[in-house]
């Protein structure tokens, strides 16, 4: 389905609107296997509440949740409303962190010496630990997020943003119309020596500096840059949920695992398919002593 995603969002004309071929067949069928997959969740949901209804008052999980507000009096949502807003967090709060983390891990498995600091880092934070105890444990992996923010900077796993132009917009001495859809390429500032000195190189302690992610506004911050989550009203409501799940499987595999790439790096390929994942991921885990 992100394939299918991604490569419609590239294409010029949206022929499928008149022809079908196989691989769009393919994705109505994938639609509606998502869409009764998504209903029976529904189902299953709206069942335990009724066997547990202390459910209602407090929901265990985010489903349950919108099933809740769905059935409120005059609520105004509809089941189509979750199923949408249900493929709408499988589709950007899963295989994102997911291909973040696969991104972090080839750059910490091709860099020994940045391994070797976010690895102290998570060693003194977690003591006897295997993993982190608690939230408060994760709050303070600043290396760790800062190597996950330099793989994003490298390798956004969106490097592209689609727009539609509500208002008429006038860019440069460029205009454009209302219902016009811009794609942003997230990745040409980050990569720009003239904002990343040496921009090509791994080096998470750019956003430790004082010009680092905590420098607010300042307008030489890395953050104000790079917009991996967004921006705006638009920003990622999954911002913070996706940092911290980033940050616990990585401090876990670095407690636990040393690391080691078993490919030449400068192989490994970007595939675009809605997000940018590599196209394999030959770390090699070995457990530590």
């Amino acid at each position: 389905m992100f394939k299918m995603v991604g490569r419609r969002m590239i294409l010029p004309i949206r022929y499928w609107n008149w022809l079908k071929l196989p691989i769009d067949r393919e994705a109505d069928r994938m639609v509606e296997r998502i869409d009764q997959r998504v209903r029976g969740f529904i189902a299953e949901a709206r069942a335990r509440m009724a066997s547990h209804p202390g459910l209602r008052d407090k929901p265990s999980n985010m489903l349950e949740a919108m099933v809740v507000a769905r059935d409120e009096p005059d609520s105004g949502f509809t089941d189509e409303d979750i199923i949408g807003n249900t493929t709408t967090l499988v589709f950007a709060g899963e295989d994102t962190a997911a291909n973040t983390l696969g991104w972090l891990l080839y750059f910490l498995s091709t860099h020994p010496e940045q391994t070797a600091l976010a690895r102290a880092e998570v060693d003194a934070l977690l003591g006897e630990h295997r993993l982190a105890p608690d939230f408060a444990c994760l709050q303070q992996m600043d290396y760790v997020e800062a190597a996950a923010n330099e793989a994003m900077r490298i390798k956004p796993v969106a490097p592209l943003a689609g727009f539609e132009v509500f208002r008429e917009r006038t860019v440069g001495d460029v205009r454009v119309p209302v219902g016009t859809r811009i794609f942003a390429l997230m990745r040409a500032a980050a990569l720009d020596d003239a904002h990343f000195p040496d921009a090509q190189r791994f080096d998470p302690q750019r956003w430790l500096s004082p010009q680092g992610a905590g420098a607010g506004d300042a307008l030489d911050s890395p953050a104000r840059k790079v917009f991996p989550f967004g921006a705006g009203p638009r920003l990622c409501p999954g911002r913070y949920l996706a940092l911290a799940e980033i940050r616990m499987a990585a401090s876990m595999i670095l407690r636990n695992f040393e690391l080691s790439f078993d490919d030449d790096p400068a192989s490994i390929e970007e595939v675009f398919a809605l997000t940018m994942t590599p196209d394999r991921l030959p770390v090699r885990l070995k457990a530590r002593a």
